[in-house]
């Protein structure tokens, strides 16, 4: 590990020591299940970026639908089905926060995981992601095992 220390990667690993030792019992079928048939959402207006990431959660066994804007995050959300949305913040005409807000304005959409995906690491971007109702955040370019675990994470968390 390299310091500073980033606390989901410090947990990922320290579970597949204790897994690998045989001193915990899940095991890694467990762990991918909380994802596994999820509908995730990828909104980002780079087409690069939401390859990757439609791949990355495809390996996680999720089924995923990528949009390029805001407007076609809001029409996928509020007229389809989606157990999680990965958004970018940083896009022309509306943004990622923009778009945050509008689903939180709603009420049947308050306990729908949305983690903000960025290039920024600016804290009062992150602060206003988090004020809006973000469930988390993640840096590009992102760590696969990070973004596996804070995807886990807020999915158990409204579970």
């Amino acid at each position: 590990m390299i310091k500073p220390i980033n606390f989901p990667l410090l947990k990922a690993r320290i579970w597949q020591h204790l897994i690998g030792r045989g001193i915990a019992d899940r095991d890694a079928q467990s762990e991918q299940s909380v994802l596994e048939k999820k509908r995730i959402l990828v909104v980002d207006d780079d087409e690069m970026n939401r390859d990757v990431l439609e791949r990355r959660v495809q390996r996680y066994g999720c089924y995923v639908e990528s949009v390029k804007n805001g407007e076609q995050a809001l029409k996928k959300v509020f007229y389809g089905q989606c157990d999680m949305v990965l958004l970018d913040i940083n896009m022309p005409g509306m943004n990622g926060v923009e778009v945050l807000k509008q689903i939180r304005d709603r009420d049947e959409y308050t306990n729908l995981p949305i983690i903000m995906v960025s290039a920024q690491e600016d804290d009062k971007v992150l602060g206003d992601c988090i004020q809006a109702g973000a469930s988390d955040y993640i840096s590009k370019p992102f760590n696969t095992i990070v973004l596996r675990t804070r995807m886990q994470s807020c999915l158990n968390a409204v579970n």
